[in-house]
């Protein structure tokens, strides 16, 4: 959430020691809007509704996209404490 990256590769190692690259079904990207200090992380139990129903300037924000999705969902915020 506060760099702003998405997921990190997702690699399926076999017993055999190939490793393959896998391509996510869900990709997630955070906000990057946070400074350095704590944070409360709201994980949200239901998707794209945010705690307290309002977002500020302030909150770093995870959304992920996946089939069948037109725009991406909010998944969890985090807040300056």
């Amino acid at each position: 959430i506060r760099t702003g990256g998405s997921q990190a590769v997702l690699e399926r190692t076999f017993a055999d020691g190939r490793v393959e690259i896998m391509e996510p079904s869900v990709r997630v990207t955070g906000s990057g809007t946070l400074s350095a200090n704590p944070v409360e992380l709201d994980v949200l139990s239901v998707l794209g509704a945010p705690p307290g129903g309002q977002l500020s300037a302030a909150d770093g924000t995870l959304t992920g996209t996946w089939g069948g999705l037109d725009s991406p969902v909010l998944l969890a915020v985090a807040r300056p404490t």
